[in-house]
């Protein structure tokens, strides 16, 4: 699982507990141990925008790992993903790669001269707006040119992966230690970035799939809850019990997997329409 991006709210992590156990993960959808599939829209906070067994990734670390480049250790990976970094975002020409959140904060603080906290990483999907330091996520139209420092939310969805840091400017990284990284996560983080330039928005995603007088708030293909936490926890069992995996931490975000078939978007669609409504309505 990559850096949490979901500041903002963590009185539904108990929901983490009601996740399915699962038994094998196949593009956007889970299969339990008792043979329930899931439709995936939490996406890992959006670490698994590119699906589950994502294309090449796969073959990509193990002929890595068949050169014995696993443990923490210096390679040419790191210098190859910064390279490519540098063209993410436009005007952000300045690429760093942290071990760790704690490391990025630390990072950060000496670039901008004071200490940051991860609590002090804005998410524009969810909050309106940037700040001085926000996430970027892919194809959001929030963002704009005024950060100082980005930190992209690369689909690659490991639980340990480094943390990509942007910022603008010519100047030297700041990395003290020059910490190494297994080259195995690194060049799956270069692969993940290769397969986020062929991803495509899917032809049936418009902006106003939802009414505009639900309570969820569609921003392409992110959804995000727009009603009292206090119900979310009803939601994310009811759409569970539906077959839909929402994200376990409130407000989200959602997002819109890259493979439906005309009958599972027809009926998530429903059941976002419908949820959260009145409770005793059925679907």
């Amino acid at each position: 699982m990559g850096v949490s991006v979901n500041n903002q709210d963590r009185s539904s992590e108990n929901l983490f507990q009601a996740l399915p156990l699962v038994k094998r993960a196949r593009a956007y959808r889970l299969y339990d141990t008792k043979g329930n599939r899931y439709l995936d829209f939490y996406q890992n906070g959006g670490y698994a925008l590119l699906g589950h067994r994502a294309y090449r990734l796969v073959p990509v670390m193990k002929n890595v790992m068949s050169r014995g480049l696993v443990f923490d250790m210096k390679s040419v990976y790191k210098n190859r993903l910064i390279r490519a970094l540098r063209t993410l975002v436009p005007g952000y020409h300045c690429a760093g790669i942290a071990p760790s959140q704690d490391a990025a904060c630390l990072i950060i603080s000496r670039l901008m001269n004071r200490v940051i906290k991860p609590a002090d990483i804005v998410d524009p999907l969810l909050s309106g707006r940037n700040g001085r330091i926000s996430y970027w996520r892919p194809f959001c139209d929030l963002h704009d040119r005024t950060p100082d420092v980005f930190i992209p939310v690369l689909p690659f969805s490991i639980a340990g992966a480094p943390v990509v840091i942007l910022w603008k400017g010519k100047g030297k990284t700041f990395f003290p230690d020059e910490t190494p990284i297994s080259p195995m996560i690194l060049a799956g983080m270069l692969r993940a970035y290769y397969d986020l330039k062929k991803y495509k928005i899917p032809g049936w995603l418009k902006e106003d799939l939802f009414p505009a007088s639900v309570s969820w708030k569609q921003k392409g293909i992110y959804i995000v809850a727009g009603f009292k936490r206090e119900t979310y926890t009803w939601v994310f069992n009811r759409f569970l019990d539906e077959g839909i995996l929402l994200n376990p931490v409130f407000p989200g975000p959602n997002i819109f997997p890259a493979e439906l078939t005309p009958g599972e978007l027809k009926k998530a669609i429903k059941l976002f329409i419908t949820i959260p409504g009145d409770k005793k309505d059925d679907i």
